[in-house]
């Protein structure tokens, strides 16, 4: 299941994967050729990922933050957590009335 987006360098595609993380590659030919799937900083257990770019510009990802066997590990049956990035830098935002993540270079 994987999510793409386009800007200015090229097509980007994250997907989800069963290592621990959000993969991602990259095309600087319209999709021609892809760039080695390599891991990103945003854990993922092969739960589903969705994308989507904002009217204001900024692209929204919702992943589930888990990086362990999503059937062995104890928390909130919903922890998916929305995370919006602009100009380089993503937060991640917790449903759960607690302080975002701080903001990070992706």
């Amino acid at each position: 299941q994987p999510t793409a987006w386009e800007d200015a360098a090229g097509v980007h595609m994250l997907m989800r994967s069963t290592r621990g993380s959000v993969y991602r590659t990259d095309s600087t030919d319209l999709g021609r050729n892809w760039s080695m799937a390599y891991a990103t900083a945003l854990p993922n257990n092969n739960s589903g990922i969705d994308l989507v770019r904002t009217t204001g510009g900024m692209l929204a990802l919702v992943y589930n933050p888990v990086a362990g066997n999503w059937g062995l590990v104890r928390r909130s049956p919903w922890p998916c957590r929305p995370t919006v990035a602009e100009r380089g830098r993503t937060a991640s935002i917790s449903r759960r009335r607690r302080a975002s993540s701080p903001i990070r270079r992706s």
